[in-house]
């Protein structure tokens, strides 16, 4: 059976509908069972019905495999005091269930004009090129050329973000979880620069040092995994407070001499010398 005949959307949390619920309350989750079991029944028909016949019933109760459950009643539960199904005496059939085929088939529609339309101005295309006599062959050339420079480029930007993911793994102390480490790695190359997740790992190695002399002696580093998926955000530069250099410490009390004052003294003595043997 091709997967078109069975598809169809289902809420993850349909069983929180006040009706699923008043249905549970009366059959458990056997009549929830039975309710899904019937809603791809009715998926698989043509219109989205089911005949309200005895064989229909018949069918169903051998389809539950003899399930204590009166199928019929169940069915006609459904109907008029769950309100799950509608039925005009003739068949029965889920408004839902047709709302969600009637939207698919609503999405299909459109994605096959918006192909026909895509289709219809490539052709439009390939006939400008051809009334500038532009030979098919040349475009194509030129389209493999302009692939290949980007696939070079392209190839070489990942042999780059490579490198330099394996020598920003190698400053990381913890090894753990590194298959996604390296596969996260590359696109915080691409978005943060290299030198800024090297700053950001080193940021986090001092902070953790800071902590466990700080009384947290046992404190351990994230797995690799970890810190390169979430981790690492907080030690961005962006994050982290400016790093002002450290200031200058003034000199002591003790005057210090400058190399301009010690020649300003030397000529002084020299030319109070000259005076005296003069």
């Amino acid at each position: 059976m091709p997967k078109e005949a069975y598809w169809f959307s289902h809420d993850s949390n349909a069983r929180n509908d006040i009706k699923i619920k008043a249905m549970i309350s009366k059959y458990g989750y056997e009549g929830y069972g039975m309710y899904w079991a019937i809603i791809e029944m009715l998926r698989e028909t043509s219109d989205f019905k089911l005949p309200m016949e005895d064989y229909t019933f018949l069918a169903l109760q051998q389809e539950f495999n003899g399930c204590s459950t009166d199928v019929q009643q169940f069915v006609n539960d459904c109907v008029t005091t769950f309100k799950l199904f509608k039925s005009d005496d003739n068949a029965f059939w889920s408004d839902s269930l047709k709302r969600r085929m009637a939207l698919k088939e609503m999405k299909r529609e459109q994605a096959r004009k918006a192909g026909k339309a895509s289709a219809e101005k490539r052709r439009n295309i390939n006939g400008s090129e051809r009334s500038y006599n532009v030979s098919s062959t040349d475009v194509e050339q030129n389209l493999t050329d302009v692939q290949q420079r980007k696939e070079k480029k392209r190839k070489e930007r990942k042999d780059i973000y490579s490198a330099d993911a394996d020598f920003l793994w190698g400053l990381y102390p913890e090894k753990k979880g590194k298959k996604d480490a390296m596969a996260k790695l590359p696109k915080l190359i691409d978005q943060y620069g290299k030198d800024q997740v090297e700053r950001c790992i080193k940021r986090y190695l001092a902070d953790v040092d800071k902590r466990r002399k700080s009384g947290f002696a046992d404190l351990r580093y994230k797995n690799g995994s970890t810190f390169f998926n979430s981790g690492y955000m907080d030690y961005l530069d962006e994050n982290v407070p400016e790093e002002k250099p450290e200031p200058v410490k003034k000199p002591s009390g003790r005057h210090t001499v400058s190399l301009l004052e010690l020649v300003k003294a030397k000529e002084e003595r020299e030319r109070h010398g000259q005076s005296s043997g003069s």
